[in-house]
């Protein structure tokens, strides 16, 4: 979170977003945080090379993106006020689809207009 708010370029998304909107973190009195995971297991690293690694990982950051994306289109569909857009290509396996269904419901808790 703290790397979204630094002055660092290519970190600070969240700094970006709010100049746009003439906010300053600093002038923030606080931020909530909402989360949920972890929704895949942690790829070990076992002494297996980079290219085995992202074989591993690539299919599970692939899915997370496809639930970012529908949990930022169902933010603004609920109404919120969402500060970006997430684009994707990809389609949720029925794997993704099971675990998106418990991630959507446990952000229902905090937003329930999430569509």
């Amino acid at each position: 979170m703290g790397q979204h708010l630094g002055k660092a370029r290519t970190q600070n998304a969240l700094r970006r977003q709010l100049a746009a909107r003439g906010l300053r973190p600093e002038d923030c009195l606080r931020f909530e945080l909402y989360s949920h995971g972890p929704i895949y297991p942690e790829i070990h690293i076992d002494g297996a090379d980079r290219a085995t690694l992202m074989a591993q990982h690539i299919p599970f950051r692939n899915q997370v993106a496809v639930m970012e994306k529908l949990l930022c289109d169902g933010m603004k569909a609920g109404g919120y006020e969402v500060m970006n857009s997430v684009g994707c290509k990809w389609a949720l396996s029925d794997d993704g689809s099971a675990k998106w269904a418990e991630a959507k419901q446990a952000f229902q808790t905090a937003f329930p207009d999430l569509k």
